[in-house]
């Protein structure tokens, strides 16, 4: 697995010719000879960084007023696919879920746990950050450290990057899955 980050932000890029970059850069690393497949992340794995916030489910009774502690990760298509985290229900993100297009979230399955007791988390609507940030419960993946690899995995939610909650593009850290050593 090779690792790397750009930072278009830094040069004063427009969140549209961020988000241009950024799929430039994967489609031409997903057809690089050699490579399995790429990804982006806002957050890279192990790297001492991560975005946290409030996790809500509207309506839901079962939980603190204040949300669920949530760790957040805005990240790219075949995001699972690259970093070996098993997708257990539903989908992960694709290049389809744009800016434009509906919000979706995936939700790691302690999360998926802990907001919906009754185990049906697919097409259910969270909040992250703010309460305007809502997204629909796309896909249920395997629990992933990020910080350590001892203790419990964090109860994490992924967006598709071009999707934040907070509507800015920032910094992005790159994976590349390759077939043979790099």
């Amino acid at each position: 697995l090779l690792l790397f980050g750009l930072d278009p932000t830094a040069s004063q890029y427009s969140d549209e010719r961020t988000r241009d970059l950024y799929r430039e850069v994967l489609a031409r690393l997903n057809n690089a000879p050699g490579v399995a497949s790429a990804t982006a992340m806002n957050n890279r794995l192990f790297a001492g960084s991560m975005s946290g916030g409030p996790l809500h489910v509207p309506g839901a009774t079962w939980l603190p007023e204040r949300g669920i502690q949530a760790w957040m990760n805005g990240v790219g298509p075949r995001f699972f696919e690259t970093m070996g985290i098993r997708v257990i229900l539903g989908r992960g993100p694709a290049e389809r879920d744009t800016a434009g297009a509906p919000r979706v979230a995936f939700l790691s399955q302690s999360m998926a746990r802990k907001a919906f007791p009754d185990g049906a988390p697919l097409g259910k609507t969270v909040s992250l950050f703010f309460p305007k940030a809502q997204y629909v419960v796309a896909g249920v993946v395997a629990d992933a450290h990020y910080d350590r690899v001892k203790g419990e995995a964090p109860l994490t939610a992924y967006v598709p990057y071009e999707q934040p909650p907070w509507g800015r593009l920032f910094s992005m850290d790159f994976a590349v899955r390759t077939r043979g050593n790099p």
